[in-house]
């Protein structure tokens, strides 16, 4: 064999074992192609394999799991049924309206209520006393409450109200605030006992002599707001300084007529009117 004859035979064969190498290596490269390809639809095999169906999730699983995530960050999520899911949401909404509504109902509201009784100004018509006893007498008045705001309310009684040291007076009809500006007016007929008599005599002598004088007025209320069904709110203090209008000396006296006219020889009748002119608001009945 020549040298020629020999090179040509060398490279024939090298070329035959390239080629094979070759072709190997291109099916090894297509089966890894093969199965690194992922279908959407878990019964659709190669052969079956539609590039025009569109890729999507299946549907059946998506109406059955959801995953809610995390705020944290931390954790990817939590895959729970949907149904679960909706029932977690309606619990979460219904707990927080009963937070709420048990906070409007026993914090935000009394803080109102105290608010409104203490901005509330109240004030008395006129004021009668009779039945004078030792120890008591009967009080008829006529309460004005004004500032009251827009929400009306009841004073539920009994009511206990203590007068500056003199003694208390004990309510026992509901008294109405209508929550209009015009304010409310409530009859009050009630028994007012006295707690010192030393008290008393000099609330009595200032009634008589001065211009003006002041009742300190304390009670613990209990108010209910809005409506007779709702709830009622106890220990609202009341605190207010009214002041009064007194007799002022009852200075302005005056002798309208005289007369003798039923005098006799032993006895001498004088037969008079005189207008005592009352400057105060209260009216008292002397037997």
């Amino acid at each position: 064999m020549t040298i020629l004859n020999f090179q040509i035979l060398l490279i024939s064969k090298l070329t035959k074992k390239m080629s094979s190498r070759s072709s190997s290596g291109g099916n090894r490269r297509d089966r890894m192609r093969t199965s690194s390809v992922v279908y959407p639809y878990e019964d659709q095999t190669i052969s079956e394999y539609d590039e025009t169906r569109p890729l999507s999730l299946n549907s059946s699983r998506l109406s059955k799991k959801i995953r809610v995530c995390t705020l944290c960050g931390k954790c990817k999520g939590v895959r729970m049924p949907r149904y679960i899911f909706i029932i977690l949401c309606i619990a979460i909404v219904l707990l927080i309206l009963l937070l709420v509504t048990i906070v409007a109902l026993y914090a935000i509201i009394p803080a109102i209520v105290r608010s409104t009784i203490d901005k509330a100004q109240l004030g008395f018509n006129s004021v009668q006393i009779d039945q004078i006893q030792d120890r008591s007498f009967r009080l008829r008045a006529e309460l004005v409450m004004t500032n009251t705001g827009s929400i009306p309310a009841t004073i539920v009684p009994p009511l206990v109200i203590q007068v500056d040291d003199v003694g208390k007076v004990t309510n026992n009809d509901p008294i109405e605030i209508t929550g209009n500006s015009a304010g409310s007016v409530a009859s009050m007929n009630c028994q007012f006992e006295i707690d010192d008599l030393d008290a008393f005599t000099r609330f009595t002598r200032e009634l008589v002599f001065n211009s003006n004088v002041s009742w300190h007025l304390t009670a613990q209320a209990t108010i209910r707001p809005i409506s007779g069904s709702f709830l009622s709110y106890s220990n609202i203090t009341l605190d207010k300084h009214i002041p009064l209008q007194a007799f002022d000396g009852l200075k302005n006296v005056s002798i309208g007529t005289i007369s003798l006219e039923r005098s006799n020889a032993t006895h001498v009748i004088i037969d008079t009117s005189i207008t005592i002119e009352n400057p105060s608001l209260f009216s008292i009945e002397l037997g």
